[in-house]
């Protein structure tokens, strides 16, 4: 749960989300974020590990995406919101 956005100076905005347990992290550009996904591409391929990363922080949002090797294509994208729809 997305919960804080400083912006600063230096344009390094953060962010601070607040996990499943309550405890709180602070994240930036570049970050990861939560438990991976451990995948297997096909038969006797070895696992791999896939995150979701913070690639924008916005004064209301933060943007993540995580790279699907299995499917061909653009990045999977997740936005987490300051202030969700259902709290206005």
């Amino acid at each position: 749960r997305l919960i804080a956005i400083v912006s600063g100076e230096g344009g390094n905005p953060r962010a601070m989300i607040v996990d499943p347990g309550g405890t709180g992290h602070i994240v930036r550009r570049g970050d990861y974020v939560g438990r991976g996904e451990r995948i297997r591409l096909g038969p006797g391929q070895p696992e791999r590990e896939i995150n979701w990363r913070v690639v924008r922080v916005r004064p209301d949002r933060i943007i993540l995406v995580r790279e699907d090797p299995i499917q061909a294509g653009p990045p999977v994208t997740r936005v987490m919101r300051l202030y969700p729809e259902e709290d206005t």
